[in-house]
């Protein structure tokens, strides 16, 4: 009687546990920036559980140990890197690469054109120049300012497709 009460017992112990087992995670920052990351963990249904921002400097790598295996692994600074998921536990943050853009600058001033991210090179423009050609990484975030030079006024800077508009 008493080893079936023992052994019900043990039974009871191990069914009743919850037992986590960490997932480790690795994120590898191979572009020539630094990056910040966002992690977020979710239980079973879906709540967030966990949720903190790391920094990674250039050539740098962090490995993370964490109890849920719902994770979300996000690029949250904006620059000249992206993020790359190789597998449910290994990301990389690599450099973007760059798209053309061809400058218009419609005013009758010369303009400084730069990006509130960096994602190109600030750029002088002469005035009513067309065909400058700039390279810009992550266009799809880009956010231009035009500013002119003597006078320190700032225009409106419009992407259309592959070009940048300047104009009063």
């Amino acid at each position: 009687m008493k080893k079936i009460v023992l052994v019900g017992l043990v039974v009871l112990l191990f069914t009743s546990c919850d037992q986590f087992i960490p997932k480790n995670i690795t994120i590898d920052n191979k572009s020539n920036a630094k990056a910040i990351v966002n992690v977020k963990t979710f239980t079973d249904s879906n709540k967030e559980e966990w949720n903190k921002d790391y920094e990674i400097l250039a050539g740098k790598k962090t490995s993370l140990s964490l109890l849920y295996y719902n994770i979300s692994v996000d690029l949250k600074s904006v620059g000249r890197n992206h993020l790359k998921k190789l597998s449910s536990s290994q990301y990389q943050i690599l450099n973007s690469s760059s798209v053309p853009f061809i400058v218009y600058n419609t005013t009758s001033k010369q303009v400084n054109l730069s990006d509130v991210n960096n994602l190109f090179d600030s750029t002088v423009v002469n005035p009513n120049q067309e065909n400058v050609s700039i390279d810009i990484f992550n266009p799809q975030k880009a956010q231009p300012i035009a500013v002119s030079v003597p006078d320190g006024i700032v225009l409106q800077a419009q992407i259309q497709g592959n070009k940048i508009i300047i104009k009063y």
